[in-house]
């Protein structure tokens, strides 16, 4: 169970942190219709697994 814990965690973790990226890069270097669909893809991603992770974590019985 320890690595569906992780799995869930890395989604999470790395969806917010690319989608932020893409967001801090547009505002550095202008807009740009590929980048922000990264960003909508990697938050989209953090999204989906952020309540398959508060069931994880606090719903276990």
């Amino acid at each position: 169970m320890f690595v569906v814990y992780l799995l869930w965690v890395t989604f999470v973790a790395g969806g917010l942190f690319m989608g932020i990226a893409a967001i801090l890069f547009m505002q550095e270097n202008g807009f740009s219709f590929a980048v922000l669909l990264n960003a909508v893809l990697y938050l989209g991603i953090a999204l989906y697994g952020l309540p398959k992770l508060y069931k994880f974590v606090f719903k276990r019985g």
